[in-house]
């Protein structure tokens, strides 16, 4: 190969064998692209094997290593040097050195001119935009470390390569790959719902790199009473005129008030002085994700948080695995954000779980046509429970039954348990209940949840309880026969025994 010498290509084989170990094709494919496009660049002919460590040795280490963005980091640094050198050799203007701007010969090292920058930045980007083909989504840190790197290569070369001994152009080259391989988030946030969503916009706004991870695809149903209060308008408006109009665009229905209902069926309403937006937690996280993305949020779905990773004793970035494909990464932060619920896999890694066990459980439920729901929130008390309701729009209303866990057992009957409530009883025509189509419930039959139904805990105003959801079967009513989403009669067999 007259790329390389005899060693180089021994050498650039140990590389390759590395990243496809670490990486697979995704990896050699981001590998191949920095060499054939810096071979194809370059007017030097042949490369030695310190070449070839100089520019891709901290890839390889990175990719055994399990860390794509200090992997795909080094290499849009060793990307951007080299055609920031080879493009900017054909400028017109004499570059000048980064350190003071003075006008140098060409082929000064440390000097820059705007070409060569540019064709540096598009190699960074190159290598980025690779990057996000192969479906990773670090494309803005990729893309920066790169530019960062390019820069430290330079300047290096303007003020040590020559003047110490042992610091040539491949200890340079070398010096500027680890550069990127280190460029890390400013944070990491866990958890896309409302709270780490919120979060990663504000602090992107400030100017902050930040990645925002979460296990789920969006969007996703949560179990949730789907209502927000007047206050939070004032939230809203906080994080942006267009997150506010876009949840207002998104919820057709606004709650006045509430009311609360007695066993007894003697019953109170307290209005509020403005409104509150009501919309299902698939719309609402949603828009909250798509903000912090058109914010500069770097976003990644499918990602579960594993562990934490400490530098220096304290948290410096965290491990997660890709749901999909399995692999795992390391993504280095500054600051580590735990947005991930009661369920907090940053607060379990920290020691900060304290809690009694769940004494409650809570089945949810989207349910069409709902006889005398109108635009307040209900609560409706019991001896041994409460149910909630709340009007989401478009006729459908969500529906949350609440008992005791000892007797989770009659979520099963979930229609028959709303009749027991003075106040809600005959609103809910449970007759097409047989009737199968795919939709969602929530409920749990024993104190610990399944996997399979992605058990949350919550915590309530008197004591804590699970809520699981999962796949079950739908209802029709008979007046629109719009599918519903309920409560029903699917139980896991083998509960695990998970505890937060």
């Amino acid at each position: 190969m007259s790329w390389l010498t005899r060693r180089g290509a021994a050498a650039a084989l140990a590389l390759g064998l590395a990243t496809i170990y670490g990486f697979g094709w995704r990896g050699l494919l981001l590998l191949l692209a920095f060499f054939v496009s810096g071979s194809l660049l370059s007017k030097t002919k042949t490369r030695n094997e310190r070449q070839v460590l100089a520019n891709g040795g901290v890839a390889a280490l990175a990719a055994l290593a399990g860390s794509w963005l200090a992997f795909a980091g080094s290499l849009a640094a060793a990307t951007a040097d080299t055609w920031a050198g080879e493009i900017g050799r054909h400028s017109r203007t004499p570059p000048r050195l980064i350190t003071n701007g003075i006008r140098v010969p060409a082929g000064t090292d440390g000097g820059m001119t705007l070409l060569g920058t540019a064709g540096g930045i598009a190699g960074a980007a190159f290598v980025a935009g690779l990057s996000y083909l192969v479906g990773q989504r670090a494309t803005l840190a990729v893309a920066v470390a790169g530019v960062v790197g390019m820069l430290v290569d330079s300047l290096l070369g303007a003020t040590v390569q020559g003047k110490v001994r042992w610091m040539d152009n491949d200890a340079v080259n070398l010096a500027a790959t680890l550069t990127g391989a280190a460029c890390r988030w400013d944070v990491v946030v866990v958890g896309a719902g409302p709270a780490g969503s919120a979060t990663a916009l504000l602090l992107a706004r400030a100017g902050t790199r930040v990645l925002l991870l979460d296990r789920a695809r969006f969007p996703r149903e949560k179990p949730c009473s789907e209502y927000l209060s007047p206050e939070s308008t004032r939230v809203l408006e906080r994080l942006g005129t267009d997150v506010l109009h876009a949840v207002a665009a998104a919820a057709p229905a606004q709650l006045t008030g509430m009311k609360v209902v007695a066993p007894s069926g003697a019953g109170v309403v307290g209005r509020f002085e403005t409104f509150s937006f009501a919309l299902p937690r698939t719309r609402f996280d949603t828009i909250l994700r798509d903000a912090a993305a058109r914010a500069g949020v770097a976003v990644q779905e499918q990602v579960k948080v594993e562990e934490l990773v400490y530098v220096d004793g304290a948290v410096g970035g965290v491990i997660a695995r890709d749901v999909g494909r399995g692999t795992r990464d390391v993504y280095p932060a500054r600051v580590v954000v735990g947005a991930d619920g009661l369920r907090s896999i940053v607060a379990r890694r920290l020691g900060r779980v304290f809690g009694s066990a769940p004494r409650r459980i809570a089945f949810t439920a989207h349910v069409s046509d709902a006889r005398g729901v109108n635009d307040l929130g209900e609560m409706h008390v019991g001896r041994t429970g409460y149910v909630g309701l709340g009007p989401i729009g478009d006729g459908v209303t969500t529906v949350a039954l609440v008992l005791p866990l000892r007797e989770a057992r009659r979520g099963e009957r979930f229609f028959a348990e709303l009749e027991r409530f003075p106040g809600v009883a005959g609103r809910f025509d449970a007759r097409p209940a047989a009737s199968t189509h795919g939709a969602w419930c929530a409920g749990c039959s024993r104190p610990a949840p399944s996997r399979a139904g992605h058990a949350a805990r919550s915590r309530g105003a008197a004591a804590r309880f699970w809520s699981v959801t999962q796949p079950i079967s739908s209802i029709r009513s008979p007046a629109k026969a719009s599918t519903a989403r309920c409560a029903g009669r699917s139980w896991p067999r083998r509960p695990s025994s998970r505890r937060w």
